[in-house]
């Protein structure tokens, strides 16, 4: 069962935000809590689509894969965010695949109960609408931002999703392997060591999970400069 705290959060993703806190419970309170002791497969592309989940703590890797059978990132979502609702307003299939990282708590929310909320009350339709649209655009601005940018510029660009200042220097923790992240930003693993090796001409550090910006501002120029790469 959801504690308090878990409610709270619940209470603060983009489709519950602004709904009164009764009527969220209502909706959720007796909604399934599931920890992940290890990295596990939630569900596969093409599983049926009867509920979406919030995560708690931890992450979930959203992937799909390649006709070479590689997994290519869709995206990372991160506590108090939420997957999987846009399926059950479509052919009711999941279009990806998600994994579970190690030390993961998750919210399952039955379809059915929100499914039948929104019968009842139009206010979290549009809701659920608003949250869906916002995510369509920001998956549909990505794509378009990576067609733009090479593979530097991709990288320092997720490098500086993950600081917290805007000036200066900064160290960022890497929440996903090398991997992940070079599947994550389209580009290959291969293509990853290189433009992070390209990156270090511009003050960035590596070591381990740990990378260093020694300034933030001028990475941020460099990922925004539009000329191609020599």
């Amino acid at each position: 069962m959801l504690n308090q705290a878990d409610l709270d959060l619940v209470r603060h993703t983009p489709l519950f935000e602004g709904l009164p806190p009764a009527l969220v419970a209502a909706f959720v309170g007796d909604a399934r809590v599931t920890p992940f002791e290890a990295r596990t497969l939630l569900f596969s592309q093409g599983d049926p689509a009867d509920s979406f989940f919030v995560v708690l703590v931890g992450q979930v890797r959203l992937f799909v894969l390649t006709a070479e059978g590689r997994d290519s990132v869709i995206e990372f979502v991160e506590p108090g965010q939420s997957f999987a609702e846009a399926a059950m307003f479509g052919s009711g299939r999941l279009p990806v695949n998600a994994e579970v990282a190690a030390g993961t708590r998750l919210v399952r929310i039955p379809a059915q109960r929100i499914l039948a909320g929104i019968n009842g009350d139009t206010t979290l339709a549009r809701k659920m609408l608003d949250s869906l649209a916002r995510r369509q655009r920001r998956l549909i601005g990505r794509i378009g931002d990576l067609k733009l940018r090479s593979p530097g510029q991709r990288l320092a660009a997720a490098l500086l999703a993950l600081s917290t200042v805007d000036f200066g220097a900064t160290t960022v923790h890497l929440g996903v392997t090398k991997a992940g992240l070079a599947s994550h930003i389209g580009i290959t693993p291969e293509s990853l060591s290189r433009a992070m090796s390209r990156l270090r001409n511009r003050g960035v550090t590596c070591r381990g999970h740990e990378v260093t910006i020694a300034d933030v501002s001028a990475l941020r120029r460099y990922c925004e400069d539009r000329e191609p790469e020599a």
